[in-house]
């Protein structure tokens, strides 16, 4: 049975094929994209703390995103559960420190911290949401090409695509560990806590090697780090320019509608 880094190792190569897979037939670009996505993370934030009808209106973008373009929104939410339970949480404890009135549903007082906490927890989801979305549709290597299109240097590209590439790197080496361990420790589940300084010692040695090891074969196919071999950044098309235009009207104006008064 796969262990827990197993399954994340695969999570991340099927993750890997599938954005290569819809880069071959995507007309609008990462660059677009990434700018819809940054408009939205500002107009997500920038909303008041206690305005959840307007932040419920923004939840448009993302389901019409994946309703639209993929993957589901099922398969987001399952990829991204920590992050969301972390989300959940961020403003529970205003419901216990603002105990001030707000409005009553049915003859359900809701107070202010819990119209707080409630924005709060959407707020965050609708960001983990676009941003996952934004990852799973255009993959790390065309999020890096679109920041190239925004003035990022090639060098600090090329370091963003090899630390990249040494996560999967840490976390081969840590499935390969851990199995080592479960072998020689049969009937312990994970490791004992003694063991865990020795572990990641390990870990960190072992890395290091595997990574100096692919530095020496990229040396001797002709990488330097000074002139990194990149393909050029990609331009904007028209099919990206009115992705651009369309989506950040639609966002503006969801941010500015108001269903209610706002709270003062």
């Amino acid at each position: 049975m796969p262990s827990a880094i197993d399954r994340a190792i695969e999570t991340l190569h099927t993750a890997d094929r599938e954005a290569e897979a819809r880069a071959r037939t995507d007309r609008v670009g990462a660059p677009a994209r990434l700018a819809v996505c940054l408009v939205y993370l500002v107009a997500v934030v920038s909303v008041p703390r206690h305005s959840l009808d307007t932040t419920l209106l923004l939840t448009a973008h993302p389901l019409a995103l994946c309703i639209l373009e993929g993957p589901s929104l099922g398969r987001l939410l399952r990829r991204t559960t920590p992050f969301l339970a972390v989300a959940l949480v961020l403003g529970l404890p205003s419901v216990f420190l603002d105990r001030i009135p707000a409005f009553a549903v049915g003859g359900v007082t809701v107070t202010r911290g819990m119209l707080l906490a409630a924005t709060l927890a959407l707020k965050g989801i609708l960001c983990i949401l676009a941003t996952s979305q934004l990852a799973a549709v255009c993959g790390f290597e065309r999020l890096i090409g679109a920041l190239r299109t925004f003035g990022l240097p090639g060098r600090a590209a090329t370091h963003l695509l090899l630390s990249g590439r040494y996560l999967l790197l840490l976390l081969h080496e840590t499935s390969r560990m851990n199995t080592a361990y479960a072998l020689r420790a049969p009937r312990r589940r994970g490791i004992y806590f003694r063991d865990w300084g020795a572990f990641a010692g390990n870990l960190l040695l072992r890395s290091f090697d595997r990574a100096e090891s692919v530095h020496g074969a990229m040396l001797l196919r002709g990488f330097r780090d000074s002139a990194p071999v990149l393909p050029p950044p990609p331009r904007f098309s028209r099919t990206s320019f009115a992705y651009l235009l369309f989506w950040i009207a639609a966002i503006l104006l969801l941010r500015l509608l108001q269903l209610g008064p706002p709270l003062q």
